[in-house]
């Protein structure tokens, strides 16, 4: 994933976000797969100055009924606004921001897999 630390990777990533203090990249390989999901919060990190934070989507053929959606909430925990994970699409939100990852139920024929970390100004 050395493409991602590129500068012109970087170079887009500010334009994309507006935010030209973005100099560097954390990245890490996910997947849920059956009984996986991700509790609410917020991606902040004190020691660490997340900008931004980004999913790439890598499955084909991800079903809606299959989970492991993207939900972004309130304070009060109502869902504002839901990402599904298209393939080969690329998702982008500010830090601090409240989401979570819906549980994948055992009926799931595949496992969601992505790329998914934050970009940083260091």
């Amino acid at each position: 994933m050395r493409w991602m630390a590129d500068d012109a990777f970087l170079s887009r990533m500010r334009e994309l976000s507006g935010d030209p203090e973005i100099n560097g990249v954390f990245a890490q390989a996910t997947m849920y797969s059956r009984g996986n999901f991700l509790t609410t919060h917020d991606d902040h990190v004190d020691r660490e100055d997340r900008r931004i934070a980004y999913v790439i989507n890598l499955t084909p053929r991800w079903r809606p009924d299959w989970g492991g959606m993207l939900h972004f909430t309130a304070e009060d925990g109502s869902v504002l606004d839901t990402f599904f994970p298209h393939f080969n699409s690329m998702s982008l939100f500010t830090v601090p921001q409240r989401h979570f990852v819906s549980y994948v139920p055992p009926f799931a024929m595949a496992e969601r897999q992505a790329i998914t970390g934050w970009l940083i100004a260091a």
